[in-house]
């Protein structure tokens, strides 16, 4: 090693430990952990220490939701992608692989996992919006309307997704940020997320993630720099691609 990287090293010890590794081999070591999820982040708060100096020591970094968030069609929350998806992808996952950071934590809660909700559970829910409806006190001929849009067609999970997106947007208050509401109402009936293995019901153009709807049931292990994250390019088939064209329309 040439003095001038002997000195670059010491001097940054955080990108040139973690350059030790790639980042597919940094996720690699959390694999097969269906609990452990990755998402990409453009800010993760200040650094108090170099991560890679104590990896068990994240305290200076932050995990949280976008009260700003660009996002009107989905329920505000943390986005994310189960980790062994995100290595099968080698990181080329639809939305925000080219951010900065990848964070990684374990999530502990009760989650809706579309692969095994089942009528029963919609039944159940359902009941429980009808009863928060009837405490709020919101009008019924619109409740009653909500409740008779769905054809058969929809698998349980679609349903319930369908029915609180629309309840958060016609009769919740704060009406104006319906994907406020939409993450409120979800919380009401007892989910701290929704986990979406394959199905598309969260979207159908991204059919693998997750959604978490507060931080306080996620426990941030590990922060990884993205190398290389600009030579992750899109192309025309990916959901970002459309998305960033879209906004330089606008």
């Amino acid at each position: 090693m040439r003095l001038d990287e002997i000195f670059e090293a010491r001097s940054n010890p955080t990108t040139n430990k973690i350059g030790r590794e790639s980042v597919l081999d940094a996720l690699k070591k959390y694999s097969g952990q269906s609990n452990i999820f990755v998402t990409f982040a453009q800010d993760v708060g200040k650094m108090s220490h170099p991560i890679w100096d104590n990896p068990k020591n994240v305290s200076g970094f932050k995990l949280g939701i976008n009260p700003l968030s660009d996002w009107e069609d989905t329920p505000i929350g943390i986005y994310s992608y189960p980790i062994d998806y995100v290595i099968a992808q080698k990181r080329k996952v639809p939305y925000a692989r080219q951010k900065p950071f990848l964070q990684i934590f374990k999530a502990n809660g009760n989650f809706l996992n579309t692969r095994n909700y089942t009528d029963n559970n919609l039944r159940s829910d359902l009941e429980k919006i009808r009863n928060i409806a009837n405490n709020l006190k919101w009008d019924e001929e619109k409740v009653n309307y909500i409740f008779n849009q769905f054809p058969k067609s929809y698998n349980p999970a679609q349903h319930i997704w369908i029915i609180t997106r629309l309840f958060a947007e016609h009769l919740m208050s704060n009406s104006s940020r319906p994907y406020v509401n939409w993450n409120k109402l979800f919380r009401m009936i007892g989910y701290d997320g929704v986990i979406d293995n394959g199905y598309g019901v969260i979207d159908e153009r991204e059919p693998t993630q997750s959604v978490f709807f507060s931080a306080s049931n996620l426990t941030l292990i590990d922060v990884i720099e993205n190398k290389k994250q600009h030579q992750i390019g899109f192309d025309e088939n990916d959901p970002e691609y459309h998305y960033q064209i879209d906004k330089r329309k606008k």
